[in-house]
């Protein structure tokens, strides 16, 4: 008999992304280019893996805690806090440090605290510390048990706002014997008068920069009123962390949540990339429910397009059409998993010419559930998909022994071959369905049990 398409089944509720299962090099890439204190404060106490990428030493090696909202907060408990929250990435850094740079919370504690654990450091700016004696303490680590300079990498130095002699500057820098690039500006204690004596003992810097006029009581100074810093721009991510992060978050989130990429310039330079289209997973996603077909074919085509060449792996589920898969054919030569679901009507003559003008010369695994076709058609497609390892068919066709065994010979070659459905889809697609199969014990209810319930109330 004529067989009827098999109706949809019911949509599965999609499950909510789990963003803890990024890899670690890609959060490690992220946590990179946000801020120490950010990362400190949140980023990193989201979860068991978010706390273990930020504590690779990679993300430390430059520590930038002079421009921040909380630094603007008077508070000495703040103050505190930012200590510690400057210790810990001292530590995580594990003696990778390379730039810090701090802002009126940092100590003398603090910085024989970094200077202690920091022989990589090769760049150090400090501003408005006004609790902090230089000179105190890098001569304290100089002192003691080791006796070479532990800022013998040290090229850069700036000083903001500090409480320094210029000769206290000169011994700080005759035990930095590689600084390259100083910076002096309106250190109490240092006038116009020291900057020939600094630059005669200092010939040695290629670049010093020197603004200090005197006059400055750090007794009667008042902290400098300061504007909130700038929003961070995230379109300035490079484009390889960008990509990592949208081959994590998926195709349809790419194109739906993020808007195919338009958040700006940079982005959608990002969503282009072909890297991010080698896996285009359709199949069930909340994003999609209630869009209209044609917008999901869109997508699809979208997705296909941006790939380049390089789609992989493509599985769409209800919308997918015979002249969408027919596309994806046609322009996919690197396509090795193919999965279809609840999508009828889609193997037809076009796509079986352009299966023939365009064979899957890499396709490796095919899974049709619930996707209509017959057994002619099967045999078409597998004709054109030489080196097809898995094939698993679910409740498409209902074949009888005799057609089952033709195409187990014909494609031997294929390792594993599932052709499935259940009793249910053979009773009423089935042209060779025996009523003595059918499983009347588990498909009716035994109403002499129900009598025998109903009898006893």
């Amino acid at each position: 008999m004529d067989a009827a398409a098999p109706p949809p089944s019911a949509p599965e509720e999609p499950l909510a992304r789990d963003w803890s299962l990024l890899p670690l090099d890609v959060l490690a890439s992220v946590f990179v280019r946000l801020r120490a204190v950010d990362v400190l404060r949140g980023a990193g106490l989201v979860c068991r893996s978010w706390l273990q990428s930020a504590k690779v030493p990679d993300v430390w090696r430059v520590v930038d805690m002079g421009y921040h909202g909380i630094m603007f907060k008077y508070d000495e408990k703040e103050h505190a806090d930012l200590c510690a929250m400057a210790k810990a990435a001292v530590d995580r850094s594990d003696g990778q440090l390379r730039e810090f740079a701090g802002r009126s919370f940092v100590t003398d504690e603090l910085m024989q605290y970094m200077v202690e654990r920091s022989p990589s450091l090769t760049t150090l700016r400090l501003v408005h510390c006004w609790k902090i004696h230089c000179w105190k303490v890098f001569n304290a680590r100089l002192d003691g048990v080791i006796t070479k300079s532990p800022l013998s990498k040290l090229r850069s130095l700036e000083l903001d706002n500090i409480e320094l002699l210029v000769e206290e500057l000169i011994a700080i820098l005759e035990n930095c014997p590689v600084v390259e690039v100083l910076t002096v500006r309106d250190c109490s204690g240092m006038d116009e008068e020291d900057e020939p004596v600094l630059r005669a003992k200092c010939a040695r810097i290629k670049t010093l920069t020197y603004d200090c006029v005197g006059d400055l009581s750090m007794d009667a100074a008042t902290p400098p009123v300061q504007e909130e810093p700038p929003a961070r721009d995230w379109s300035l991510l490079p484009l390889d962390v960008l990509c990592s992060v949208f081959v994590m978050l998926g195709a349809v989130n790419v194109l739906t949540v993020m808007g195919g990429g338009f958040v700006c310039r940079s982005w959608l330079e990002a969503a282009k990339l072909p890297d991010v289209w080698r896996v285009v997973d359709m199949e069930n996603h909340d994003a999609l429910l209630g869009k209209d077909e044609s917008v999901l074919c869109m997508m699809a085509k979208a997705a296909v397009d941006r790939s380049d060449g390089q789609l992989r792996v493509f599985a769409g589920m209800r919308f997918v059409s015979h002249e969408l898969v027919k596309y994806i054919v046609e322009r996919s030569p690197s396509l090795t998993t193919l999965r279809l679901v609840s999508c009828s009507d889609v193997f037809s003559k076009p796509l079986t010419r352009a299966m023939r003008e365009s064979p899957l010369m890499e396709l490796r695994s095919l899974e049709l559930d619930n996707a209509y076709i017959t057994v002619e058609e099967l045999t078409d497609f597998l004709e054109n998909c030489p080196v097809l390892k898995v094939l698993r068919v679910w409740n498409c066709f209902v074949a009888n022994d005799e057609e089952e065994h033709a195409l187990r010979s014909k494609f031997a070659r294929i390792k594993t071959m599932t052709l499935e459905c259940d009793e249910e889809f053979r009773f009423r697609y089935g042209s060779d369905f025996e009523w003595d199969d059918y499983d009347f014990e588990h498909h009716v209810p035994d109403f002499e049990d129900e009598r025998t319930d109903a009898g006893s109330l």
